[in-house]
């Protein structure tokens, strides 16, 4: 047993010292990327006409608002799955012809979970469509409200309920390093189609009734903080060869951002050329085939000078590799035609202030 402790205090040690310091470790994206999600947006429904007598009346839309914070969990940054609770303020307005007008206000307590899909679109350089379904529930205090100019004015009531509901989202989604951005309209439909609430507009002793299921649309806008994690660092390259050629820099650009991307295709004739991206002497993107297809290639930037080489590995049918390219570095786009070959590689100097 003494011998057995004492073989285990030698090896430990050695195997500990054998293994490389974790800062020293490649960190890759998360599969799956958690984020807080922040929002609030411009919500707009209309009252539907029931009955009555006062042929002046009319009722229309308001603008009211909502806010809503929550959890998103996002499959590389494709798909995602939204949780979120919020609170809102939805709006209807009447008035009698020539006369006064009136806002109700209506609130609910809401929560919901959303499937939504991102799709990157060629013409869409700053960021993808979105797509998102949703289903939630709203609760609804009971209240009620009289707003009169003497003989004239509108009374509304509201019941206690809570009621289950579906929405439809098309929005833009946008890249922000770690955080994400969405400007979303939407169309939400309750499931009961009894009224949630009914206004009553009078004059002397005429009346017309109104009634909403609290359906809207809204315009919204969420930001999604992401956690802060190491960047991915990139592994050693498999051989050196590219140290011994000629390279060749074909542009400098300084960014504040600590993020920049370069996007790359063969927009001529697919012809089988292979490259390697090296952003500080670690590989990004390793012997990738280009095609008509775009990759983009994240390029997390230290403070100071950093280098991203372009390394061909052929020249393919048509010599040199020639690929199209596209860097962001914030809000600035360069489009790039980068020419490499066995003998030269093309590299792009990013300055981070």
């Amino acid at each position: 047993m003494a011998s057995s402790t004492g073989l285990l205090l030698v090896l430990v040690p050695l195997a500990l010292r054998a293994q490389p310091p974790r800062w020293q470790n490649a960190i890759l994206d998360r599969v799956i990327e958690p984020r807080v999600i922040l929002g609030g947006g411009l919500l707009f429904q209309a009252p539907r006409a029931v009955s009555g007598t006062l042929e002046a009346a009319m009722g229309g839309p308001a603008y009211g608002f909502e806010v809503d914070a929550g959890m998103s969990f996002v499959v590389r940054d494709r798909w995602g799955l939204d949780i979120i609770g919020g609170y809102a303020r939805q709006s209807t307005l009447y008035w009698i012809q020539d006369t006064s007008c009136w806002t109700i206000t209506v609130p609910a307590i809401r929560s919901e979970a959303r499937l939504w899909r991102a799709f990157p679109l060629e013409w869409f350089e700053s960021g993808s469509l979105k797509v998102g379904i949703a289903l939630g529930t709203d609760h609804q205090p009971a209240g009620e409200r009289d707003r009169n100019e003497g003989t004239i004015g509108v009374r509304s009531r509201w019941e206690n309920r809570s009621s289950s509901y579906f929405a439809f989202e098309l929005g833009w989604w946008r890249e922000h390093y770690w955080d994400r951005s969405e400007l979303a309209f939407r169309y939400v439909r309750h499931l009961p189609r009894d009224p949630a609430y009914t206004a009553v507009v009078y004059q002397n002793d005429e009346t017309y009734t109104y009634t909403s299921a609290q359906d809207h649309i809204g315009f919204v806008y969420r930001y999604h903080l992401g956690l802060m994690r190491r960047p991915y660092r990139g592994a050693e390259p498999r051989d050196q060869e590219h140290a011994d050629r000629v390279t060749d820099t074909v542009l400098t650009m300084a960014t504040k951002r600590a993020m920049a991307r370069l996007r790359l295709w063969d927009d001529a004739e697919f012809d089988g050329d292979t490259v390697s991206v090296l952003l500080n002497g670690r590989v990004v993107l390793d012997h990738y085939e280009l095609t008509h297809r775009r990759t983009t290639v994240k390029l997390p930037l230290n403070t100071g000078g950093n280098s991203v080489v372009l390394v061909a590995h052929n020249e393919g049918r048509v010599p040199p590799n020639t690929a199209r390219a596209v860097l962001r570095g914030g809000k600035r786009r360069t489009q790039l035609l980068l020419k490499t070959s066995v003998e030269r590689n093309a590299a792009l100097h990013l300055e981070r202030l």
